[in-house]
């Protein structure tokens, strides 16, 4: 299923609340279930996740998930921000961002 719009209604079943993590830093070709795998053990929306692109196709490096949470949010931010995601030459740390959505849901805005 795809994302919601930003700061459009969050999934059928999900509470209203749900937090958005901004992703920086992720390796070229990083794929859904790589993200999924990064925050396995964490409250989060599997339909919420994007890894962004830019017009041309080309991976921007950043991504986005959403937690049932904000709590959750705090908690995978804590946890895992600088944590090391692997790719096909080692591996990188990530940079994670709380994204303040002004009806405290929803992706909220990228930029």
């Amino acid at each position: 299923r795809p994302a919601p719009p930003p700061g459009g209604p969050p999934p059928d079943g999900v509470a209203a609340g749900y937090v958005t993590l901004r992703i920086k830093g992720l390796p070229y070709r990083t794929t859904d279930e790589d993200v999924a795998a990064f925050f396995t053990g964490y409250a989060y929306l599997p339909e919420t996740i994007v890894v962004g692109k830019f017009a041309d196709g080309r991976d921007s490096g950043e991504g986005l998930i959403s937690f049932i949470s904000p709590e959750e949010a705090q908690r995978a931010q804590r946890e895992r921000h600088r944590g090391t995601i692997a790719h096909s030459r080692g591996s990188r740390y990530l940079e994670l961002q709380l994204i303040p959505s002004p009806q405290g849901h929803g992706i909220g805005a990228a930029g």
